[in-house]
């Protein structure tokens, strides 16, 4: 998943985008390696099965955990065709943790790429994440704990 975690959604990246369903609660994706300075925006392509609102939280450099308010935004999204959305952060500092909640949904929600661009003067870490051909590069964990050299 390209340094992206989930959680509350069963999640497969195939037919070359990141699927994520709802399982119980919210789903939510996390990376927790981003390093932009801010402010940022944050540009998605993601395909919903109905309208919905999804929305993006962040922590920045110095923050031990997300606050309980702020720093949030959120964003909606139209059913049914691919869309590209644009989503400005009001980012103070340096980002270093993104959580993005998509719009629940019954069917899963589908991400094609997530790029992260720095919009301040001089500022730097432009990033993306392109789950086209991500299936195909994941490698299967061993079983039973830490490798072993084959002889």
């Amino acid at each position: 998943m390209l340094g992206w975690l989930a959680r509350g959604g069963a999640v497969s990246v195939e037919s070359d985008s990141l699927r994520i369903r709802a399982v119980g609660g919210k789903p939510l994706l996390a990376n927790a390696k981003v390093r932009a300075d801010g402010p940022v925006e944050v540009r998605l392509r993601i395909r919903t099965p109905g309208n919905g609102t999804g929305r993006l939280q962040w922590r920045t450099e110095g923050q031990k955990r997300f606050p309980k308010s702020g720093q949030t935004t959120p964003f909606t999204t139209r059913g049914g065709n691919w869309q590209e959305l644009s989503v400005p952060l009001a980012v103070e500092g340096r980002l270093i943790h993104l959580r993005l909640f998509p719009p629940v949904q019954k069917h899963p929600v589908e991400i094609d790429w997530i790029e992260i661009t720095p919009t301040g003067d001089g500022a730097t870490g432009e990033q993306r994440w392109d789950f086209k051909g991500a299936a195909g590069a994941a490698k299967p964990k061993p079983k039973g704990g830490a490798s072993r050299p084959t002889r």
